[in-house]
């Protein structure tokens, strides 16, 4: 394998991570609106009690590949029911999923996304002339 393949395939790890951080949040976004609006909080419940079946679950792409998918895997499973426990303080219209979609955000999606822009940079980059 030489250097230019190995970067290849370094790239679209990089990329195919920065894509699934993509997907991730947007779903989360969607949660965290539909939050906000009273008698939709069962959504957000859901999103967390997927946290909680996720780990066992996973679908492979073409052997390399494994997704997490647990929407907000850079947070515990801890913070997700206390912001849940908000839920009934706040009479339902707090999007408490918006918590820890900022916290998954800060600690992994942004770096995921950035670091996919990068590689996309690179490689335009690559091909402009001097």
């Amino acid at each position: 394998m030489t250097d230019i393949d190995y970067n290849i395939e370094e790239d679209q790890d990089i990329v195919f991570k920065g894509k699934v951080a993509q997907i991730k949040l947007i779903i989360n976004i969607i949660i965290s609106c539909l939050d906000a609006i009273p008698g939709l909080g069962w959504i957000s419940w859901l999103a967390d009690a997927w946290k909680f079946i996720s780990p066992h679950v996973f679908i492979e792409f073409q052997v390399k590949y494994k997704i997490d998918l647990d929407l907000t895997s850079g947070t515990s499973k801890k913070l997700a029911v206390f912001t849940e426990a908000l839920e009934p303080i706040t009479g339902g219209i707090t999007p408490t999923h918006g918590i820890e979609t900022m916290i998954w955000y800060r600690r992994e999606g942004r770096a995921q996304i950035e670091a996919m822009r990068k590689v996309f940079e690179r490689r335009h980059t690559k091909f402009l002339p001097d």
